[in-house]
């Protein structure tokens, strides 16, 4: 096995809210013959509600009066992010980057795996008809929660140095510009490619029904219309317009 438990490792994933591509941290739990189990690390809980740290603020606060200027735009709560300056101190030592650093804000409790971190977001309830209000902290929705645990599948992309996870993201972002810049045209025609390739794997076809199929799906006119896929073993095109495939049938 390539990766033991409690291994440092960095992986690429695209962010969920702005679809950007990032780096991540993560612990190995355990290797399988098809994938890498990984926790994720997060810094650990910094928020503060009003001053108070947000792991001793309940999950429903007490109640208040609504303040007599009151509006339903009137902010009632402050959340504050900020470490001791022990902390601040020990972070500036430490860099991401280096595996060693993070065991070490593992250990000394800076970072922690994302399982123990709190993911609620806090809120505030109005009850208007008593005039007052109160704080709570509501489980995330499913968009804003970021799940702990990952199998990750592919071992070729799982790596022991950020720098090599950079480099991916490099490749990802010089393919994003590479596309960007294709015609409608070219970029069908590569769509159309990968199912072609995707096709001569599943079913195996000889090299005259390969030629035959590429001459004539490339031939046809507004290709950038053109879709394929493969369905029961079969290369089937259709204009996009169209609701019914053809199966291409060579002599």
């Amino acid at each position: 096995m390539k990766f033991k438990p409690d291994d440092i490792v960095y992986f690429v994933q695209r962010n969920k809210w702005d679809f950007r591509y990032e780096a991540v941290i993560g612990i190995v739990l355990e290797e399988f013959s098809d994938g890498v189990y990984v926790e994720r690390i997060h810094l650990k809980e910094n928020r503060y509600i009003n001053n108070i740290p947000y792991d001793e603020f309940p999950t429903f606060g007490k109640w208040h009066k609504l303040p007599k200027k009151w509006t339903y735009d009137t902010e009632l709560f402050e959340v504050e992010c900020h470490l001791t300056g022990e902390e601040e101190d020990l972070l500036l030592t430490l860099s991401l980057a280096k595996p060693n650093d993070v065991i070490k804000g593992l250990k000394e409790g800076i970072f922690i795996p994302l399982h123990l971190k709190d993911q609620s977001i806090p809120h505030t309830e109005i009850d208007g008809r008593n005039g007052r209000w109160r704080i709570y902290k509501e489980s995330p929705k499913e968009f804003n929660y970021i799940h702990p645990y990952i199998c990750l599948k592919d071992k070729n992309k799982i790596y022991f140095t950020s720098e090599e996870a950079v480099a991916e993201i490099k490749e990802i972002e010089a393919e994003i510009e590479r596309v960007k810049n294709l015609s409608d045209e070219e970029w069908s025609k590569e769509q159309i490619q990968k199912d072609i390739d995707r096709w001569i794997v599943n079913s195996n076809p000889s090299p005259e029904r390969i030629e035959e199929t590429k001459n004539f799906i490339f031939s046809l006119p507004k290709i950038d219309m053109v879709e394929t896929r493969v369905y029961m073993g079969e290369f089937q095109w259709k204009y996009e317009n169209k609701k019914r495939w053809m199966t291409i049938v060579n002599d």
